[in-house]
């Protein structure tokens, strides 16, 4: 076996092991491997095999991220997909994968929900505390309409 084989295979095992600890998307790997200085045929093949083999696949990877993002951390389709982008993931991956309608309704709802009893209120809020949960609930990446329908019927000049 020659060293360009050798440094292929050793690309390769990298990859593997960066892999071995979570999903990673393929901007990740490939830019893992560039840190570990592998030269681009290097990468690139280490790349192909890898998706051929099933172990690296952009759309599972930002599935689960996303399925992760609101489970735990009850983050809306923004703030999600400004951290897929940055994985570098592309738009059209992220476009099928980000939740959409009900599902980022009832997710705010959910967030909204533990917000008011982390912070001890209760329904309905005054005009302050509105206002304070429409932007911890957009800092969580939740789209203007979808906080406005969950903090129920105040006006949208009630939050700027």
């Amino acid at each position: 076996m020659d060293r360009g084989s050798d440094r292929t295979l050793d690309a390769r095992n990298a990859a593997l092991k960066y892999l071995s600890y979570r999903d990673r998307s393929t901007a990740e790997v490939r830019n893992k491997l560039r840190e570990k200085n592998f030269e681009a045929s290097e990468v690139d093949s280490a790349i192909d095999y890898l998706v051929r083999a099933g172990y690296l696949n952009d759309d599972r990877f930002a599935d689960s991220l996303v399925n992760s993002r609101i489970r735990n951390k009850s983050w809306g389709p923004a703030r999600i997909s400004a951290e897929l982008f940055s994985k570098g993931v592309s738009k059209e991956t992220i476009r099928k994968v980000l939740p959409t309608g009900e599902t980022v309704e009832r997710t705010a709802a959910e967030a909204f929900l533990k917000w008011l009893r982390k912070k001890g209120l209760t329904p309905p809020l005054d005009v302050k505390e509105s206002a304070r949960a429409f932007r911890f609930l957009k800092g969580l990446g939740y789209p203007s309409y979808v906080i406005i329908s969950v903090l129920g019927e105040r006006s949208d000049s009630s939050f700027e």
